[in-house]
């Protein structure tokens, strides 16, 4: 068998875990097992009491610091036992957010295929050519979720990055790999076709225009002052742009594909 994860977006997917408990649900029923024992109620303690969690407030959720939502992925990703499992004595808390953020990013990079929630046409995309296999429906992105029915202040939203940026950390770190899989995929699928090589000409036509529009933007002074140097972060965000385009692009254009059998996934193959 292999391993494969969807990642979200942190901002919403807490929100989005805030709405569920607000709703009534707990995690009373979570089994919170680590090498080969639980988790005490010392060790985690339940942040409210009562059979149902209905009505919590955003700012209780926040403020509890054995919430379950914080850091969620970063936790469900990582091998705890290198950072004491649940125990609380064993080093110091950067410590082990620093033991267990290297730990995600490795069983992450390792897996056979992940994908991002936020792209969801991307993510369909490179499990179909991870796989070598066809969905009969298109993927939807859904941008109405419970989570964006809130309004939160900027002061909430500084809180929930606080409470989740080991989440932010493999977040951004995820979505670098996720469009290195993807750019490699679609290199090869142009390769792979006589027809997509001709879709690429007309890409390389749009990616030039693109990037004109973007070069003239910047002399022209647009959301930039002269002298300022762009943030690596920023970079990388235009560069993930340009990638999904383009994926969208031969996405949309794509003839349906007709041998799988080069397309196939071996455990030995990895999209690093």
């Amino acid at each position: 068998y292999l391993y494969i994860t969807i990642l979200r977006d942190p901002y919403t997917r807490y929100i989005s875990e805030f709405k569920h408990v607000e709703r009534g649900a707990t995690w009373k029923a979570a089994r919170l097992q680590c090498d080969g024992r639980q988790a005490s109620l010392e060790e985690v303690p339940f942040c409210f009491h009562g059979p149902k969690w209905t009505d919590v407030t955003l700012e209780a959720f926040m403020s509890c610091p054995h919430n379950l939502a914080n850091n969620r992925q970063v936790r469900m990703l990582a091998n705890l036992s290198l950072s004491g499992c649940y125990k609380n004595d064993v080093t110091l808390p950067e410590s082990r957010d620093c033991v267990m953020l290297k730990s995600a990013k490795r069983n992450l990079r390792q897996m056979a295929f992940f994908g991002l929630t936020e792209y969801q046409r991307e993510t369909q995309y490179l499990f179909e050519k991870t796989f070598g296999l066809k969905f009969r429906r298109n993927f939807i992105q859904y941008n109405r979720t419970h989570a964006s029915e809130i309004e939160i202040t900027q002061q909430q939203k500084w809180r929930i990055s606080e409470v989740n940026k080991l989440d932010l950390d493999l977040y951004q770190y995820a979505k670098t790999i996720f469009f290195q899989r993807l750019e490699k995929v679609l290199k090869e699928d142009q390769e792979g076709k006589d027809e997509d090589s001709k879709e690429a000409v007309v890409w390389e036509d749009v990616a030039h225009k693109k990037n004109e529009e973007f070069v003239n933007q910047m002399s022209r002074g647009n959301d930039y002052e002269e002298g300022d140097e762009n943030d690596a972060e920023d970079d990388e965000e235009y560069n993930h742009r340009i990638i999904q385009q383009k994926s969208l692009f031969l996405i949309q254009n794509q003839n349906p594909v007709r041998n799988h059998n080069n397309l196939r996934f071996s455990k030995e193959r990895r999209l690093n």
